[in-house]
C-alpha cells in the first residue's frame, strides 16, 4: 500500500509564502504539477496557490509565529491587492475542471494552461494563456495588445477569461487575423 502524500507545510513570514524543501518530501511533484517556484533551498508560491492548495487540503499554512493559518485568515490578505479575484477565481476554476495549469509571470496574463497529461511544466512548453476580464468592466486594448504580444513571444494560444457577477468563468478563443481583420476594416471606416 502506497503512502499518501502528505501536505506541503507553507510558511508565511508576512511577505511570501515559503515552503522548504528539507521539509517537504514531495516539493518535486508541487514544483512539476505548477506550483510555485523554485529559489534553491524553498519553493515560493503565491496566495492564489496557497489558497488552492488550502481548499483541497494539500497544505497546511504557519505564521511566524507558528501558529495556523486558516482559509478566511489567508483571504483577508488579498484585500486591495488588484485583480487578485480574477486571478484567484480563473486559477481555481481551471485547476478544479483538471487542468494543469501554472501562475503567469507576465501580466496582464494570469495563467498558462498544459496539455493534459504533462508531467513537469518545468520541461514543457504551455498551449494556452489566459487573459481576465471581467464581465462588468471593460477590457482595455492596451491589456489585450500586451496578451497578444506574450502569447506571440510564448508561443501560445490567448484565451479570456470572462468573469461574470456570480464568479463563474467563460472562456473563448481570440483568433489574431480576426482582431487584424476588424482592425483593417475600422481602418477602412476612419480614412
Amino acid at each position: 500500500m502506497s503512502k499518501v502524500p502528505e501536505k506541503l507545510k507553507v510558511i508565511w513570514d508576512g511577505k511570501s509564502f515559503i515552503s522548504l524543501k528539507k521539509e517537504n518530501p514531495y516539493w518535486r511533484a508541487f514544483l512539476a504539477s505548477g506550483y510555485g517556484e523554485d529559489k534553491g533551498n524553498f519553493i515560493e508560491l503565491e496566495l492564489a496557490e496557497v489558497l488552492h492548495l488550502i481548499e483541497k487540503r494539500k497544505a497546511s499554512v504557519r505564521g511566524k509565529k507558528g501558529e495556523f493559518l486558516d482559509k478566511n485568515t489567508l483571504f483577508s490578505l488579498a484585500d486591495g491587492k488588484k485583480d487578485f479575484w480574477s486571478k484567484y477565481l480563473i486559477y481555481k476554476d481551471l485547476r478544479l475542471k483538471g487542468y494543469t495549469v501554472k501562475l503567469a509571470r507576465k501580466k496582464p496574463l494570469v495563467v498558462h494552461i498544459y496539455n493534459r497529461g504533462v508531467n513537469d511544466v518545468r520541461v514543457e512548453k504551455p498551449v494556452f494563456s489566459v487573459l481576465p476580464a471581467e464581465a462588468a468592466k471593460e477590457l482595455k486594448i492596451a491589456d489585450l495588445d500586451r496578451a497578444i504580444e506574450i502569447c506571440r513571444e510564448l508561443g501560445t494560444e490567448l484565451i479570456i477569461g470572462i468573469i461574470d457577477e456570480l464568479g463563474e468563468v467563460v472562456y473563448y478563443n481570440v483568433f489574431e487575423e480576426v482582431l487584424k481583420l476588424e482592425r483593417d476594416d475600422n481602418k477602412k471606416q476612419i480614412d
